[in-house]
């Protein structure tokens, strides 16, 4: 389980999908869209930067929520959430 009460930062990766499900709290996921300004982080993942466009979600308890490999992405919390992810190398 992770349990977050702070905006993470924009999420791509080529090569892994995340399948989330939500055990508490509320947060928004903004995915698709176009990022700017994100680094390499390693282990094929990137990060940071600016996310325009896209569509933004509630996620709220008992949400199931899958991020296919390579969708750009974004998850706010709306004070803190927690939630159960698999990560799913594609």
């Amino acid at each position: 389980y992770v349990t977050r009460a702070n905006p993470g930062e924009v999420e791509i990766h080529p090569h892994w999908a995340d399948y989330m499900s939500v055990q508490s709290g509320e947060a928004s996921l903004h995915t698709g869209g176009t990022v700017t300004g994100n680094r390499d982080t390693g282990g094929g993942e990137m990060r940071g930067g600016t996310l325009a466009g896209g569509n933004t979600v509630t996620l709220k308890p008992g949400d199931f929520v899958a991020v296919p490999a390579g969708l750009p992405h974004l998850m706010t919390p709306k004070g803190k959430i927690t939630y159960l992810i698999f990560k799913v190398r594609q």
